[in-house]
């Protein structure tokens, strides 16, 4: 039986290896270090410092090939992954194949009042000024509003004393 799912992950390191190990075998594939995207709303914050926060990272060893596929990083990607059973007994996922979707840029922003210890000033936008203009690139695109049809139908009545005068050519 296979059991196969996608998801997207973000992808932020990807290094092929070829080498031979201390005792001699080779050492050949691809280590790709991704984070799941559908678990990925926002920053984490945990205030009591015995606990973790943040996202722990995933780590897949794939085939030397598939480095040829990751050529930008960190970016988003479809991963492909494959149910299967570890050799403890336990099932884990297995990325077996992965596919560009787009870029990602990384912007930093401040929570207005939120403070913490040895926290430093910033010159960040703050989280509200972010999301205005993340919503202005979904909106639609306006036409530039710089001439009508009529001006763009009619021939200007001084082209002939404009040309005259720029009849000078640079060099």
């Amino acid at each position: 039986m296979n059991l196969t799912s996608k998801a997207d992950i973000l992808v932020f390191f990807a290094n092929a290896i070829d080498t031979t190990g201390e005792d001699g075998s080779r050492i050949y594939g691809c280590t790709i270090h991704y984070v799941f995207l559908n678990t990925m709303i926002s920053a984490q914050s945990e205030y009591d410092i015995t606990k973790a926060v943040g996202m722990q990272r995933g780590k897949s060893w794939v085939d030397y090939n598939m480095r040829d596929k990751v050529r930008i990083a960190p970016a988003i990607y479809e991963g492909t992954f494959e149910m299967a059973v570890g050799s403890d007994g336990k099932p884990t996922l297995k990325l077996t194949n992965i596919a560009y979707k787009s870029h990602v840029q990384f912007v930093p922003y401040v929570l207005p009042g939120l403070e913490l210890p040895g926290m430093i000033p910033c010159d960040a936008p703050d989280s509200a000024s972010v999301k205005a203009a993340l919503d202005s690139l979904k909106a639609p695109v306006q036409p530039p509003k710089d001439e009508t049809a009529a001006e763009k139908t009619e021939p200007h009545k001084n082209d002939s004393k404009n040309d005259s005068k720029n009849d000078k050519k640079a060099v």
